[in-house]
């Protein structure tokens, strides 16, 4: 590149990063190039071989792994395939079978069984949301609230009933009937009264009157959920079981049949309790087959509204009319809260919902799980619900939509890590030598470009602070010599003026004593040789002293000052003069930094961790990066706002290393164009092996 090149080159970098000055630029430049010169040299010599000679290795045992992979992929597929087939034929054949019932006027609530083994209720729903079939919704699930009165007639009825004192029973039932004509409380009463007639009249009589309490109270349901009618029936059926045991057989056997026929209630039980109690009598004088018939049918209807139950908070969802879909067609929606799987089928005129047993079917699918793991020792399968789907170790995934919505069949290595060790090894015994050539290729590169760039950073930042401090140094004794010089020449235009160059020549030799004291202090600390004796003192009186001494000078520029220290705070070990230089550096910082007619805040506070204060400003801030390397030997920032303020970037690193010698903690809070706040906390008690203790004397004293 020629000269002229590379210094319109430099001027863009200039003019692109807005580097303070062109030197700068070029010796950043230079640096730069010394790294990319070594990086280069290792890069084209040793890294580039190695890089090649490690590419032919990788591929020939990709290639390996690669065939493997694809064997598992197979097997995944494989056991993915089966359980998606086995669950496609469970479905196909209950839409299959469903459809010809409905396509045969033939009911598809009945015979659940035939239908999938899994499926355990269903309903029938008419155009309007209704539920018509097989159950019915109860009308009244409210309890009648007894009277008093009533409640002590019913116990006192029981109880003589229970001691087969029948008169006293039937007193006690009569007061109730006296007590309410609540339909419900009023039916149980005259059933009760009905059962009694048997003992304290005939049997005629008892007969007579349960057939008026079954003409009555026919529909009526007492407090367990049993319809008064059916108690009747069963009851004059059981005395004519007695009495004309034909008769009686004749009358139970109608009562099951009518109760198989009717629509039972969801959550309420009589129905089935009546049924089952009928066929117990049945059983000895009714025909074995029927009776055997009848059984099974219950059963059967039994275990519906039993599901039926579980799922009534359900049944509202079918009200809508989107569940209907086209006729003939299959929608499946899976119920969270009850465990179950819906299928809904509608024919144009009615909305059948189906509720198949999801536990059950899973259980089922995981058996075919087992025997593809079995078939197959290197894979396992399993179901997933949406999470797990984005697993890299997974083989295959596939839905079991639409019949299985939310379920997923994944399948993944059996043991992941005896296939990865096995991969492992395989590449090991091949590369071995030559990842470690490339390895060692790789960190010699990294290493040497950050020893160069590290050596190059150091010299660079010795570099500018050498500059800073030569500059710092120019300033207090250009303005010493120049004031001297106006003296010494008498070039003065009076006293007051005279006073004015001496207090100039005393603050810039103090602020050159400042100056050189930083440069000595770290370079002891950089010995390892600076040492601080700790005391016990009052930060508050040290806070306002060095408030007090930099007050005038923050007030001639125009600087509000702000300052909060309480008079309680505890008394903490502290070397006075090493904290004071800490306050004046954080107090020079915000002048400096804060910009003139700014605001400073100096305060103080007492924590569960010691004793804090922090000195603030509202200047021009720092970045992230730049707030976590501000206690950095010889930092300052590229920012040309601060770049263009005095300083030597020491004066930050020694007060970070005066606070860790305390024990203390230092923090800084800032952002861009916000200012910045630093906090210092001192510890109450003093770090181990400090403190001023000399002669065996407590330093309190």
């Amino acid at each position: 590149m020629t000269t002229a090149r590379r210094s319109r080159m430099i001027r863009w970098i200039v003019r692109r990063f807005g580097s303070d000055s062109e030197a700068r630029t070029l010796r950043n430049v230079r640096q730069l190039q010394q790294v990319g010169r070594i990086s280069a040299i290792f890069g084209v010599t040793v890294l580039v071989p190695a890089l090649l000679l490690a590419w032919f290795a990788l591929s020939s045992i990709r290639a390996e792994e690669l065939l493997v992979d694809a064997e598992l992929q197979q097997g995944a597929q494989l056991a993915a395939g089966q359980v998606h087939r086995d669950v496609a034929s469970t479905f196909t054949g209950f839409e299959r079978t469903a459809i010809d019932r409905v396509s045969a006027n033939q009911s598809p609530l009945e015979s659940l069984s035939d239908l999938s083994p899994w499926l355990r209720a269903a309903f029938r729903f008419d155009a309007e949301g209704t539920l018509t079939g097989p159950f019915k919704l109860p009308e009244r699930t409210e309890l009648p609230q007894a009277p008093p009165r009533y409640v002590e007639a019913w116990r006192a009825a029981r109880r003589a009933e229970a001691e087969s004192r029948w008169a006293d029973a039937e007193a006690a039932w009569q007061t109730d009937a006296d007590a309410t004509r609540e339909p419900t409380l009023a039916g149980e009463t005259e059933y009760a009264l009905a059962r009694l007639a048997a003992h304290t009249q005939s049997t005629d009589a008892a007969l007579q009157a349960l057939a008026e309490v079954y003409t009555n109270r026919a529909s009526v349901r007492d407090r367990h959920g049993f319809r008064i009618g059916d108690l009747a029936r069963l009851k004059r059926a059981e005395i004519l079981l007695e009495t004309s045991p034909e008769e009686g057989r004749i009358e139970l056997k109608r009562l099951v049949d009518d109760l198989l026929a009717t629509r039972w209630t969801i959550r309420r039980p009589g129905e089935a309790a009546v049924t089952r109690r009928a066929l117990a009598s049945l059983e000895r004088v009714g025909d074995p087959d029927w009776v055997g018939r009848a059984r099974t049918q219950l059963d059967e209807r039994t275990g519906q509204l039993f599901w039926a139950d579980r799922l009534a908070e359900e049944l509202d969802v079918f009200q809508d009319a989107s569940l209907r879909g086209a006729p003939g067609e299959f929608r499946y929606y899976a119920s969270p809260q009850s465990g179950a799987l819906w299928a809904t089928l509608w024919d144009g005129t009615n909305l059948y919902a189906f509720s198949f047993d999801q536990v059950g079917l899973l259980d089922s699918l995981r058996q075919t799980l087992s025997i593809a793991d079995a078939l197959d020792s290197d894979i396992s399968a399993s179901f997933a619900a949406g999470d797990g789907l984005d697993d890299d170790t997974l083989l295959t995934r596939r839905s079991l939509a639409p019949w299985l919505p939310y379920l997923w069949v994944v399948v993944a290595p059996a043991d992941p890590a005896a296939l990865a060790e096995l991969k492992a090894q395989k590449r090991l015994r091949r590369l071995i030598i030559i990842l470690i050539a490339v390895g060692m290729a790789v960190l010699g590169v990294v290493l040497s470009a950050r020893l160069v760039g590290a050596e190059l950073e150091s010299a660079r930042m010795k570099a500018d602070f050498a500059a800073n401090v030569s500059h710092e140094l120019r300033s207090p004794i250009t303005q010493i010599r120049l004031k001297g010089e106006s003296l010494q020449l008498d070039l003065v235009y009076d006293e007051e003026d005279r006073k004015a160059h001496y207090d100039a020549i005393v603050r810039e030799a103090e602020r050159l004593s400042r100056l050189v004291d930083n440069i000595l202090d770290f370079a002891a600390i950089e010995r390892g040789a600076k040492t601080y004796m700790l005391r016990p003192e009052d930060l508050a009186s040290i806070l306002a002293n060095q408030v007090r001494a930099a007050e005038d000078y923050i007030q001639s520029r125009s600087i509000t000052l702000q300052v909060d220290l309480p008079d309680d705070l505890p008394i903490v070990w502290l070397d006075r003069e090493a904290v004071g230089q800490v306050i004046t550096n954080f107090l020079s910082n915000a002048v400096k930094y804060g910009g003139d007619g700014g605001w400073i805040g100096v305060s103080a506070r007492a924590t569960p961790e010691g004793v804090s204060f922090s000195v603030a400003d509202r200047g021009i801030g720092m970045s992230k990066e730049d707030a976590a390397q501000v206690f950095e030997h010889f930092f300052r920032s590229e920012d040309p706002k601060v770049r263009r303020k005095k300083g030597t970037g020491i004066g930050l690193t020694i007060v970070r290393y005066i606070v860790e010698e305390h024990g203390g903690i230092i923090a800084v809070d800032t952002a861009p164009g916000e200012g910045t706040t630093f906090t210092v906390t001192f510890p109450l008690e003093p770090p181990e092996g400090q403190g001023a203790r000399q002669d065996g004397q407590d330093p309190l004293r």
